[in-house]
């Protein structure tokens, strides 16, 4: 099996590392991701995947560490 590569990876990593968070780690995870990839890298990658990211999901982002976290995203991402 190959391994994943930062940069052309981020469209399947990104989005899957959010999809399989939960309240408990998701500010981890967030901190994680924040240490790959930019804020910004973060959040139009979550604008334009077509994973589904649960309105939770989005909700512990307003709450936590990614208050932009659902500004701008399409209402069936966020």
């Amino acid at each position: 099996m190959s391994k994943l590569n930062l940069a052309p990876d981020k469209e399947l990593s990104i989005p899957r590392a959010l999809f399989a968070t939960t309240e408990t780690i998701f500010n981890e995870d967030i901190e994680r991701l924040e240490n790959l990839y930019s804020r910004k890298d973060i959040l139009k990658t979550l604008k334009t995947t077509k994973e589904r990211i649960s309105n939770t999901v989005c909700d512990w982002g307003l709450k936590n560490t990614m208050p932009s976290l659902s500004f701008g995203l399409p209402y069936e991402v966020c």
